[in-house]
């Protein structure tokens, strides 16, 4: 994925979902940063995160849960007003989807 040339929805979400399995610190802010805004906040309860940073931090909490997982968009990205409805699943590296 050439980061630098996101341009559809589709390629966002991807390095997003990416992103926030990605165990390298280094590789992960940089999918994070662009698939996110420098001002963009990230709510998944019990988590929050702002920014490509913040986000990126929220990443270790999922991957002390889920080690070697992968997240996997399911269904197309539909849009209404500025927010983003797309299906997922949380993959163990066997295939097996655990979420």
């Amino acid at each position: 994925m050439e980061l630098t040339t996101l341009t559809t929805l589709d390629e966002i979400v991807d390095a997003h979902l990416a992103g926030y399995c990605e165990p390298d610190a280094e590789r992960r802010l940089e999918l994070l940063t662009a698939a996110w805004s420098a001002d963009g906040r990230l709510i998944d309860p019990p988590f929050d995160g702002a920014g490509p940073a913040g986000i990126a931090v929220m990443v270790d909490a999922v991957l002390s849960h889920y080690p070697a997982h992968t997240f996997r968009r399911t269904t197309a990205v539909d849009v209404h007003h500025e927010y983003a409805r797309y299906g997922w699943e949380l993959v163990a590296v066997d295939g097996t989807v655990a979420v």
